[in-house]
């Protein structure tokens, strides 16, 4: 490109106003900030803590309070004898 038809093309170029360019500094830095932090909730957690706790305490009441399984089918005990 030749010296005359870049100085056309710069003249051509619209001339920002001091308020254009505060205006676009503005939102370049809004673009650079980092975004504001959300807090997250809580009762969601809460309440899985909660239903597992629940479950936790159900399942040891019931190892405790239900007797042992025995097996009908288990062979008798013998003696060294064979008798009972």
């Amino acid at each position: 490109m030749t010296g005359r038809g870049r100085e056309a093309s710069l003249k051509r170029q619209p001339i920002r106003t001091m308020a254009e360019q505060n205006l676009t500094l503005e939102a370049a830095r809004r673009l650079l900030d980092p975004p504001p932090k959300r807090r997250e909730p809580v009762w969601p957690v809460l309440a899985a803590a909660a239903f597992f706790a629940a479950c936790a305490l159900a399942f040891a009441a019931t190892a405790i309070l239900v007797p042992p399984v025995t097996s009908a089918s288990a062979a008798p005990v013998t003696t060294l004898r064979g008798t009972n």
